[in-house]
């Protein structure tokens, strides 16, 4: 029951984005094309289309991250338990260090990332080493690959499997919003020097609103992620630098901004504003270069 609860809980911000997104429909399709501009045939023509092709593209990306799977860390980093109880009663981070290395050349596994202490990163919940820019959801309850962050509004984690279309989904969010808003701004005018308020009018310019502020929000955490992916960085990088082995200064991710955009989006243009395609690699291993 309880699980239910949480479960139901944590599906709030979704239902609520479902709830808007409904209600935006009404208002826009109902209250403003077939009532306010019903006689303006081109017009309504025109703002129905390009409406319901945003309202498609936003939605093709929207269930393209709530639906895609976390990508977890593969098997062959999961510590076997006689190792992980050695490294659990030992009190040195360097020996701790030493027991995982081994292991990981024993496996011919390659981790440059390290901890702030300077050792090889292990995660004590899930019991496998970490790898390279991977971290732990605890939400998720799980270790997930280049996580960027936990985002509840479409109740999954933002990771490697999924950032290409969390990106996307951002992006026409505000194309969405900036049509809406756009389309009606002439008609909100208006309004305002009319005395009389209908309930289509009313409707119309809650909508005006709503759109105007949420889609200002949505842009600016649009406009926040695209300098990072031309840093190569994700949220929880940039809140603390990735620490490489050795503590080597000069060796970073960011391997300049054409291949940082083409490590998230891909190398075909035709699915760049899709979300489809996915991301570069594995997930595991990165390109890294050095700066001199």
């Amino acid at each position: 029951m309880m699980s239910l609860c949480k479960w139901l809980v944590d599906c709030l911000p979704v239902l609520a984005v479902v709830a808007l997104m409904t209600w935006s429909y009404y208002t826009y399709v109902y209250e403003f094309c077939e009532k306010i501009i019903s006689s303006e045939t081109v017009k309504k023509t025109y703002f129905l289309t390009f409406y319901h092709i945003t309202l498609l593209l936003f939605l093709w990306s929207y269930f393209k991250v709530m639906c895609t799977g976390i990508s977890t860390v593969p098997y062959e980093f999961k510590i076997p338990k006689e190792l992980y109880e050695t490294i659990r009663v030992t009190d040195l981070y360097a020996d701790k260090h030493d027991l995982l290395m081994a292991f990981c050349y024993k496996r011919d596994l390659i981790v440059v990332t390290r901890n702030e202490h300077g050792y090889l990163r292990y995660c004590s919940r899930c019991k496998h080493i970490k790898p390279d820019r991977a971290h732990h959801c605890t939400t998720c309850g799980t270790c997930v690959l280049k996580m960027d962050h936990h985002c509840p509004w479409v109740h999954n984690c933002v990771g490697f499997s999924n950032y290409k279309s969390f990106i996307i989904f951002l992006g026409y969010t505000t194309l969405y919003c900036a049509f809406y808003a756009g389309t009606t701004l002439e008609y909100f005018i208006n309004f305002l020097y009319e005395p009389s308020r209908k309930h289509e009018e009313i409707q119309l310019l809650i909508g005006f609103v709503v759109s105007s502020g949420f889609g200002s929000v949505v842009f600016s955490f649009f406009c926040y992620h695209m300098s990072l992916i031309t840093k190569n960085q994700t949220t929880l990088e940039a809140l603390r630098e990735p620490i490489f082995r050795d503590n080597n200064e000069n060796l970073t991710f960011n391997i300049g901004i054409c291949s940082n955009f083409g490590e998230v989006f891909g190398d075909q243009p035709c699915l760049w504003f899709f979300p489809e395609g996915g991301s570069k690699g594995d997930g595991i291993h990165f390109p890294i270069r050095m700066i001199f």
